[in-house]
């Protein structure tokens, strides 16, 4: 088979939602501390990383189908209750399994914690985290305890999107935690525990948050920012170069003043 080039971990479908009006992203590199300016066709590739099988399951079964739910999604958050269909959630559910799975840190921990693994080619590595990842994933079924609602953002602050795809924080006033998957710069998939259900579900209809303070914008990027540094240390990715740059001086005073 033929070598490809492969997005690593985050694809194009969702990179080119934080492009700006001249096809640009910018992103913040965790491996050099700058922020870079690319574009969603290149960003965080690499050729033959992906066998060309392995990249065809991944557009086949993974990308395309979340790409035609992140369409939908543009379309159902006209209106602020809506309701989610267990095919939606199961392709949303499948997509974040997938990032975890891409991530240079699978591979890390596998060729850690096994002998067989060593003796594989790169590339093979690649295959086997993301395939067998996914495989196990999708048995344990991660994200049973959560239902899905969707973060608009009204403010004049855009979502960033950390490489990992999923980040926590703390929903106000009943301070119990979500998940948040910026999807653009206006619309998040965010990831409420069932426990919780009440508060969103009536009539089974689900309400969606609405985030029109500027505040609360940043601050759900300042989890975002942290949670890559933290987990992934990859890439955290916005279509504005000024909000990776108050997100990068906080994070430079937090640091100077431990």
């Amino acid at each position: 088979m033929r070598d490809v080039c492969s997005h690593i971990q985050m694809p194009k479908c969702v990179l080119k939602n934080f492009q700006n009006e001249k096809q640009t992203i910018f992103y913040y590199d965790f491996l050099s501390s700058k922020i870079k300016r690319g574009r969603a066709k290149t960003l965080n590739t690499e050729f033959g990383y992906y066998s060309e099988a392995t990249e065809d399951y991944l557009r086949d079964n993974i990308e395309t189908p979340f790409g035609r739910i992140m369409n939908l999604i543009k379309e159902i958050t006209i209106n602020r209750q809506f309701r989610v269909d267990p095919n939606t959630q199961s392709i949303t559910f499948r997509f974040l399994h997938a990032l975890l799975c891409r991530s240079r840190e699978m591979v890390v921990s596998i060729n850690k914690n096994s002998i067989f693994y060593q003796f594989l080619s790169p590339k093979e590595q690649h295959d086997y985290a993301v395939i067998f990842g996914l495989a196990l994933a999708d048995r344990e079924r991660f994200y049973d305890d959560y239902f899905i609602t969707f973060s608009i953002n009204d403010s004049y602050v855009p979502f960033v999107l950390p490489m990992q795809g999923l980040y926590s924080y703390t929903f106000s006033p009943s301070k119990y935690t979500c998940l948040n998957f910026p999807i653009t710069p206006k619309h998040a998939i965010t990831l409420v525990h069932k426990r919780h259900a009440a508060s969103f579900i009536e009539n089974r209809m689900i309400k969606m948050i609405s985030v029109t303070d500027p505040r609360i914008a940043h601050m759900l990027n300042v989890r975002a920012f942290m949670a890559e540094k933290r987990f992934n240390k990859s890439y955290v990715i916005s279509n504005q170069q000024k909000e990776l740059e108050l997100l990068v001086d906080q994070l430079i005073y937090e640091e100077a003043i431990k």
